[in-house]
């Protein structure tokens, strides 16, 4: 079994990450979440329960989606419903418009990579969204990916490289990366 990354921070608002690693560290997970500010957690696998409980009375949202990360699990339409969610979320914050905003800006795409570093939060409520799967590799990275390709109209390449470049272990199972593909086709 391939080692597990920790949780990876992917923009200001969103943080990526696996259960096996968390599994075995619930106590650090707990403190490691309460020190990133997360306010809402999004499960992507179907064979990962609930398994956060905040023991100092803190509040987290949760959501689950009962994915498979099998190549003939269709995402589609339940990945449109939880990126829904996920934009709902961070959309308030502000880092999603200004990164998009600055890439635009920027007719050197390499760079736009690097942007995300600069940008500060000042919406006061602001939401810190931790996506995972089991491992953080395919089914929470595929609704990463997705979220930046809707949101900052992001080919599949880019925000797979963009997310990637945070997170190496990053590897949408080839049923997933297609789909997600054939979404950019169709848009």
């Amino acid at each position: 079994m391939q080692k597990p990354e920790k949780i990876t921070k992917i923009t200001d608002d969103i943080y990526l990450g696996g259960y096996w690693y968390n599994h075995y560290n619930q106590n650090r997970l707990l403190k490691m979440l309460k020190e990133l500010g997360v306010t809402d957690i999004i499960n992507c696998a179907e064979e990962i329960p609930f398994y956060i409980s905040l023991r100092d009375g803190s509040s987290v949202n949760y959501i689950k989606y009962a994915w498979y990360d099998t190549p003939d699990f269709n995402l589609f339409p339940s990945i449109e419903a939880a990126e829904s969610y996920l934009n709902k979320l961070v959309s308030g914050n502000n880092t999603t418009k200004q990164l998009y905003n600055s890439t635009n800006n920027n007719n050197n795409s390499s760079n736009s990579n690097n942007n995300i570093t600069n940008i500060k939060n000042i919406n006061k409520y602001r939401h810190v969204v931790y996506v995972h799967c089991a491992m953080g590799i395919s089914r929470s990275a595929s609704l990463v990916i997705f979220h930046l390709m809707k949101r900052l109209n992001w080919s599949y390449e880019q925000a797979y490289t963009y997310v990637k470049q945070r997170r190496q272990s990053v590897e949408p199972n080839h049923g997933f990366a297609k789909q997600l593909q054939n979404y950019e086709k169709q848009s």
